[in-house]
Formats: C-alpha cells, structure tokens, sequence
C-alpha cells in the first residue's frame, strides 16, 4: 500500500500493485486495456525474480512492452523516493530493464565470467534464449552484446544459435508428423475431424494459424490477403475467423479465444502456436503455407498418397 500511495504522492498516478499475490493472466489483460507498457518493480531475491520472469511472460503474451525497475540503494519505490526524490525515480523509470538485459544479468550472477568455464556455461544458457527470439535483427543485437560480454567471437555464437534453432524446427516437424501418423492409424480427432480429410491442407491451416498466433501484428496482413472461405477445416476456418475478427488492428490477446472455443479446442490452438514460437514467422513464410494451403486443396489425392506412404514407413520402423 504505501509504494502505492507513495507514488501516486509523487506525481506517478499510474501505479498499483498486486497486494502480495502472484501476476494473473487476467491481471496482465487488465493491463492491457489501460496501457501498452509497464514498468515492474520487485524484490531482487528469487522469489522477486521468479515473480518478475512470470510478469514478462503473462504481459508479453497479451502485447504489453515491459521493463523492470532497478533500484540501487532503497529496497523499495517509497524508500527509494524518500531518500532520493521524484526526479531521480523519473530518471529511474527511464531506465528500465528489457527482459533480455533482465535475463542476461540473472545468467551472469550465475557464474564467475573470469573463468572460461563461468564464460562457457553463460553463453550456453544465453543460446537457448536467444534461439527464442523470432526477430532476426534483435536477436543479431542481443547476440553481440552477450559475445562482447563475455569476450567470444561473434560468428561461434550465432552459430551455435543457429544449430539450436534448426533443432527446435527440426524437433516441430517431427512431432508434426507423428500427429500426422496416428491420426492416420485410427485415432479419432475430436477438435478437428476433418484433418484427415486433406491432411496438407490441415497441416497448412495449422501453420497459418500458429503464425498469426505467434505474431498478431500479421493478422491485418493475412485478412487482406487469405479468405477464411479458402481454409479446407472447419475449425481452421474458425479460427481463422476468431483471429481476423479479435486482431484486425493487430491488437489480439489469446486469452479472448477462450470466450469462442471449448478446453480441447483451446489446447489443439496452444500447441499450434507453441508449434510455431521458435521458427521464423514473416510474411514470406505466412506467403508459402497460403500458397501451400491453395495448393493443397487442388492435390487432394496425391495428399492421401503421402500420408499412406507415412503409415507404412512407421509399420517398418
């Protein structure tokens, strides 16, 4: 209460608080309707860590930019502005965190970057997140700050990033086509029964949607240039509708879905963008699965043929 109160004495009349309780995805959606950025301030302990890496999370999820507050010298907003005054806590704010630097500082405190051992594990940890960012030109800045860092050569690291992110699509593919299999072999597909049917032009939908989900800001893109008429399933064309009618200005929260969809549905439209979080999500990739996707619906047979070519490779394995 009194960092609240303390702030908005202070002249920072955007300033709640939790009171005590974990973010919420519904705290995070809250957010959303008032702002697009927000600043969070915890405790530096690993409670307060773990309590800000879900915040970037929940509010990154629904579109809101978020930073972090790092105060030196107070433990909290109202000492902070106490003892050194509104102007410097505007100047603070200013300076807040991105996830990455939030990330990147948490991994170093892990280890002793003096040693090539400390320096090895640090970049190892940072690989895996930086294969995480979909954005090619950020992920380029945020790997030569981590190789600056820690004095290694540039092309080692984005190399290794590299291997990490061909894994990660190599890994979505495979399971792709394990669904591909069993759905084949008899298992019934309650969300979306129509998947057999055509399974290239599913497997197509499947990817369109896990785009879209993944990157909202396409979705104004593909309604100008995808009717939900052309989409095969039936629940690809809902969804698909969802999405166009919730994102059309770019602005879609996931968690809206949930108003439209049953459970099982909701779980098959958060594997599809898990699917997609980790491979490239651009307009030209959104170009190719329409492409794939109209293709599809006109090589219905030679599509059966593939996925029984599938089953009986599987029966040999």
């Amino acid at each position: 209460y009194m960092d609240v109160i303390a702030l908005h004495a202070a002249g920072f009349p955007n300033a709640v608080a939790t009171l005590g309780t974990a973010i919420t995805p519904d705290h995070a959606r809250m957010f959303k309707r008032y702002t697009r950025s927000v600043v969070i301030s915890y405790d530096s302990d690993a409670a307060g860590q773990r309590a800000a890496e879900r915040a970037f999370t929940l509010l990154s999820e629904v579109g809101v930019d978020t930073k972090i507050l790092k105060m030196d010298g107070a433990k909290d907003p109202d000492e902070y502005i106490a003892r050194f005054g509104a102007a410097r806590f505007k100047q603070l704010l200013s300076e807040g965190k991105s996830r990455f630097d939030f990330t990147f500082d948490r991994v170093l405190a892990k280890y002793d970057v003096t040693t090539a051992d400390g320096r090895i594990r640090v970049a190892k940890e940072m690989v895996s997140v930086l294969a995480g960012v979909y954005s090619d030109v950020e992920r380029d800045v945020y790997t030569h700050r981590v190789a600056d860092k820690l004095s290694i050569a540039f092309d080692s690291l984005r190399s290794d990033i590299g291997r990490t992110v061909r894994k990660a699509r190599s890994e979505a593919k495979k399971e792709e086509m394990r669904q591909v299999v069993r759905r084949t072999e008899g298992y019934a597909d309650r969300v979306n029964p129509d998947y057999i049917k055509n399974v290239r032009a599913a497997r197509s939908e499947e990817s369109i949607l896990g785009i879209l989900l993944a990157r909202p800001d396409l979705i104004p893109y593909a309604a100008e240039h995808l009717r939900a008429e052309e989409f095969f399933t039936v629940f690809g064309k809902k969804a698909y509708e969802a999405l166009i009618g919730l994102g059309g200005d770019g602005d879609f929260e996931f968690g809206q879905m949930n108003e439209r969809f049953s459970g099982d549905e909701i779980g098959r439209l958060q594997q599809i963008r898990l699917a997609r979080q980790d491979l490239g999500n651009d307009r030209t990739v959104l170009d190719e699965c329409v492409t794939t996707l109209r293709d599809a619906q006109k090589n219905k047979d030679q599509d059966i043929s593939d996925i029984i070519e599938a089953k009986r490779r599987k029966k040999h394995e």
